[in-house]
């Protein structure tokens, strides 16, 4: 995995500055930055809430989150995908990038 533990606790914190409710869900890195071997790209998150209804509500906060974001590890390009459990199966994209995914934090 291509990100400090720094770049990791700044993601972590951003989004869960935006977890005021409820504390459920898990965060996961996919993308160019799973592979070592690789160089450069931007920081593909996928954020998996446990139904449609807290995917809704991050999703009315992304921009927020994302400036959040920017504001914790700088100027990097992000591409932050807020799914529901049930998109993993349900979701064609999620279900192809999820199980090469690495978890960062389950909450």
């Amino acid at each position: 995995m291509r990100l400090t533990k720094q770049e990791v606790s700044g993601i972590v914190d951003a989004i869960e500055k935006h977890l005021t409710t409820t504390k459920i869900g898990e965060l996961r890195l996919y993308g160019s930055r799973v592979d070592d071997t690789q160089k450069g790209g931007d920081i593909d998150l996928l954020l998996i809430m446990p139904t449609i209804e807290y995917k809704r509500k991050l999703f009315e906060n992304k921009h927020k989150i994302l400036s959040d974001l920017k504001e914790n590890i700088g100027e990097r390009k992000v591409d932050l995908l807020i799914c529901a459990k049930q998109d993993i199966v349900d979701d064609p994209f999620v279900n192809l990038i999820y199980p090469s995914s690495i978890l960062l934090i389950r909450w």
